[in-house]
């Protein structure tokens, strides 16, 4: 019963989320085997949907099937001055995944922030800061004493991908949130600064191998701890 199901979602949200998603009306309706027709007829309120189509749309756009029935499109600021790239990229260019990247990271912070306001618990991320003219060297070693790393500590990793969940778990219990998403082969990871009143957090490529996602903590950790502006 439920396969044949004609639904009336929001047309304007299924537009929305296509094109936040950076797909064409071809590309969409290549990837549910019916016509760019069928697509614009959903996207302007035409036709109706029927639900399997609507539970193909959710998993291609990464949304919740409820979304599309929303009275208006989110007003969805994913790139804000709180993600560092480099000057090379153009945020205009971003792939698919890394905005699925951005938009998950955000969502988590949200929750992370209610959680603990329901806890009443205060956030705190307490990494020391720096500053460029740093000495790197010496640096490096305040940061070692204050996460209280053994000297030996690489001696005790048999496996990689033990000293990368050891490494996540040293840097979250500070106040820094690491998560791991797919992301294309070339990025391996940004960060996002706390300045919109969430936590800051660092993305790395569930791609890589755990040598290359640790490599990634600490990079992207150190334009945390150096203030940049992002």
């Amino acid at each position: 019963f439920m396969a044949t199901l004609n639904l009336q979602p929001n047309g304007e949200v299924i537009r929305w989320a296509r094109e936040t998603s950076r797909r064409s009306t071809a590309e969409v309706a290549a990837a549910l085997e019916v016509s760019p027709t069928d697509i614009n007829s959903w996207e302007t309120n035409s036709s109706p949907v029927r639900f399997t189509q609507l539970k193909k749309l959710s998993s291609l756009y990464q949304r919740p099937v409820a979304f599309f029935f929303a009275h208006t499109p989110p007003k969805e600021a994913l790139i804000t001055p709180a993600f560092r790239t480099f000057d090379s990229i153009k945020l205009d260019s971003l792939s698919e995944k890394t905005l699925i990247a951005l938009r998950k990271s955000k969502e988590n912070r949200e929750l992370y922030k209610f959680l603990l306001e329901e806890l009443e618990e205060k956030y705190s991320f307490t990494f020391p800061t720096a500053s460029i003219s740093d000495d790197a060297e010496l640096f490096a070693n305040k940061i070692r004493r204050y996460l209280k790393v053994p000297d030996n500590i690489h001696d005790k990793f048999k496996d990689k991908y033990v000293a990368l969940k050891f490494w996540i778990a040293l840097v979250e219990q500070h106040g820094l949130l690491v998560f791991q998403y797919s992301l294309p082969e070339k990025e391996r990871g940004f960060c996002l600064s706390g300045n919109e009143g969430l936590p800051p957090a660092i993305v790395m490529n569930s791609g890589e191998y755990p040598a290359g996602r640790i490599f990634t903590i600490f990079h992207e950790l150190c334009h945390l701890l150096l203030k940049e502006k992002f």
